[in-house]
């Protein structure tokens, strides 16, 4: 019919073939048709399954175990924080109820008042003898005026053995290591030499030593010990003469008792 479509093979120049939507008169062609019905696309399906997982990210950081948090940190509600007091910018000029000293600021203070009158005078020190009774004794006065020095002049060279002695019209005690003790060499000794101190009494005793060196220097040593008045201290030189030394002095310093 003239106004209707009529069915047909594929014709052997497709560039002619009507396609959809066709019109009264057109030759309907199965290439055509397939094509048509292969554009009308229905609704789309299902979603399909969700694919596998990813790796697993990179960690940027890994802190341990977090016993302790500085100064610096806040933790709160799991998250770290900084913590940031106060930021003031670029600081040029500082207000009169502030000061900045040593980097520190700090807030001002007002002016500095007239000085207040002076206070009352106190009660007088105590003296160190302040509620003693009976005698005062030497161990209670200053270790100034406790203090005896007691010298052991050799004039020239020092015979072997030559000995000086002090008899003690008053008890004494020398200290341990005869601390506070000096020697004097007027012309050194040519190698280390020993004098000994010894106390003259029931029994007698050695207190202790000093050894010369030729560097001008010595040093002392001993347990020291203690005097009563008559008892004898002694200085003897070494058993041999040194070649070079004399016109030494030896002064123990000693104290009351």
């Amino acid at each position: 019919m003239p106004d209707g479509i009529t069915l047909s093979s594929s014709p052997l120049d497709t560039s002619t073939m009507p396609t959809y939507p066709w019109k009264p008169g057109d030759v309907l062609y199965a290439q055509a048709l397939n094509g048509a019905i292969a554009q009308n696309a229905g609704a789309p399906g299902p979603a399909g399954p969700a694919g596998p997982a990813g790796p697993s990210g990179t960690q940027q950081w890994q802190a341990g175990t977090v016993t302790t948090l500085s100064a610096r940190l806040t933790l709160s509600g799991g998250t770290l924080d900084t913590v940031q007091s106060w930021n003031a910018g670029t600081v040029n000029s500082i207000g009169s109820g502030l000061t900045l000293s040593g980097g520190v600021l700090n807030s001002g203070a007002g002016a500095i008042g007239p000085q207040g009158p002076p206070g009352p005078q106190g009660p007088p020190g105590a003296s160190s003898f302040s509620g003693l009774t009976g005698t005062a004794t030497y161990a209670q006065l200053p270790s100034e005026v406790q203090s005896v020095p007691i010298s052991f002049p050799f004039a020239g060279k020092p015979a072997a053995s030559a000995v000086v002695n002090v008899p003690m019209v008053m008890a004494m005690t020398v200290p341990a290591s005869l601390t506070g003790s000096v020697a004097y060499q007027g012309t050194r000794t040519t190698g280390n030499v020993t004098f000994t101190i010894n106390k003259l009494s029931s029994p007698n005793a050695t207190l202790g030593t000093v050894i010369l060196n030729a560097a001008g220097g010595y040093s002392f040593s001993g347990a020291g010990g203690s005097l009563a008045a008559g008892d004898v201290l002694q200085v003897v030189a070494p058993g041999s003469q040194d070649a070079s030394l004399s016109d030494i002095g030896i002064t123990l310093l000693c104290s009351r008792v």
